[in-house]
């Protein structure tokens, strides 16, 4: 029989993972080739558009409403579908002070990108992009950095993506 004592402990770890990975209030999350198409609605060229959707795979499983952190190296919390910390691109009101400095270049409130709309996270994207290229992303260094991203936009006709036949499943668990 579990004491008082365990039932608290485990209330507070679930608080502590929802709270860690993934404050989803307000957020979405994308199905592989609604993202892309979304991109290019919004500019992304074609040429681009495999690493974006591979980055977005990897850094949130294409969740708009991804928080996470406080980082204990500095405090820091990332934000959004492409997942952009509060110590550099975004201004984070709520957050505990880091004993950072928070530069905003993207001049947001980092709650901002976690709502369903992805164009302000997308403009800070690109604002890292031209600054940094995907370099600025772990996963993407990771999981696409000289890798064929074909497969993250094979079978999204709906994006004029050239490639014949989708992957097995949508949410590319298998890419």
């Amino acid at each position: 029989m579990m004491t008082h004592s365990d039932k608290y402990s485990q209330l507070i770890a679930c608080v502590f993972l929802v709270v860690c990975f993934g404050g989803d209030a307000d957020g979405k999350i994308f199905e592989r080739c609604e993202f892309a198409t979304e991109l290019l609605k919004r500019g992304v060229p074609q040429s681009q558009l495999g690493d974006w959707v591979c980055l977005a795979a990897h850094q949130s499983g294409f969740n708009t409403g991804v928080i996470r952190g406080p980082w204990e190296r500095d405090g820091s919390r990332e934000w959004g579908i492409f997942v952009l910390s509060d110590n550099y691109w975004c201004n984070s009101t709520n957050s505990e002070p880091t004993g950072q400095k928070q530069y905003n270049i993207c001049e947001q409130n980092c709650i901002n990108f976690t709502d369903d709309d992805i164009t302000d996270d997308l403009e800070c994207a690109r604002s890292i992009f031209n600054m940094h290229g995907f370099h600025a992303w772990f996963a993407w260094k990771q999981y696409c950095m000289n890798k064929d991203v074909t497969p993250y936009v094979v079978g999204c006709q709906d994006c004029q993506c050239t490639c014949a036949s989708a992957p097995p499943n949508n949410r590319l668990s298998e890419v």
